[in-house]
């Protein structure tokens, strides 16, 4: 992809299928990375579809979402498929199952995605942004477990089909994304190098060793966590501390995933895509 590209989202199936979504100043776009080639799904001369700021996340069963401040696209059967799903200002999406997934939004709303009744606002905190969304411990189609983090510090337990709760982070930093694997072990991360961890009953900071503001965050577990952000910083957990990752590249880094420990893609202004693990992809 040779035009001047800013990527918001990364998520993909496997090393193979990996699909990107960002903005190229004439529209937005939706890219994917297949047996070593990138190709436009949308974009990016085609009518805007406003995916930044936005999101993208799909299961290991091949079901997803790509959300943005107006547009949103499905994905089944190897397809993306404009969604009715707009014009709501949505910054995260999770999926938990066909048709079931989570989403926040910049207003301060929640929305749920059921298989019967579609997406539909389920929650609202008043004078909140939100800014990046996770569920976990979802064994079956129902989201029971979600973290939700948003600007000034505001984070939001959802605990149930009806019930979420405002909570208390111990920061006022604007908070940018949020990650977990077990309710024990949340991370978020956020301006100024702020990482904070829910321990199941508190958010606690952690010690990132940097100033730079972190912008994503995503692991395979509790031990092998990576948080990206600005001029190009990579910092890795390892289960103790955090600690800095050489990086090929200044530019600002806005989401990060990957299908394993060593298979790692990272994405960001510039056109930029890094590849932790096998030779960088671009």
């Amino acid at each position: 992809m040779a035009d001047r590209l800013w990527f918001a989202g990364v998520w993909g199936l496997s090393e193979n299928l990996v699909f990107v979504i960002g903005e190229s100043g004439l529209s937005d776009i939706l890219a994917k990375y297949e047996n070593g080639d990138w190709t436009y799904v949308h974009g990016p001369r085609d009518d805007p579809c406003w995916f930044c700021p936005g999101d993208i996340h799909i299961l290991p069963s091949g079901y997803g979402w790509a959300v943005g401040r107006e547009y949103s696209y499905e994905y089944m059967n190897g397809q993306w498929t404009r969604s009715g799903f707009n014009n709501y200002g949505h910054t995260a999406v999770w999926v938990d199952g066909f048709r079931y997934g989570w989403a926040c939004a910049a207003d301060g709303k929640i929305w749920r995605l059921t298989e019967l009744d579609g997406w539909y606002d389920v929650f609202e905190f008043p004078e909140v942004e939100f800014t990046d969304i996770c569920v976990i411990n979802s064994p079956t189609v129902f989201g029971d477990n979600g973290f939700v983090v948003g600007l000034k510090g505001a984070v939001a337990h959802v605990t149930g089909e009806t019930e979420a709760s405002e909570g208390d982070s111990g920061v006022s930093n604007d908070l940018w994304g949020v990650w977990g694997n077990a309710a024990d072990a949340i991370y978020a991360v956020g301006d100024d190098g702020i990482i904070i961890r829910f321990d199941g009953e508190l958010w606690r900071p952690m010690l990132s060793g940097t100033d730079a503001n972190l912008y994503a965050v995503w692991g395979t577990s509790s031990t092998n966590v990576f948080a990206v952000g600005a001029g190009g910083t990579i910092l890795k957990y390892n289960g103790n501390s955090w600690a800095r990752m050489t990086s090929p590249t200044k530019e600002t880094l806005r989401s990060v995933w990957g299908t394993s420990a060593t298979n790692v893609y990272a994405v960001g202004s510039e056109s930029t895509i890094l590849r932790f693990g096998l030779d960088p992809q671009e």
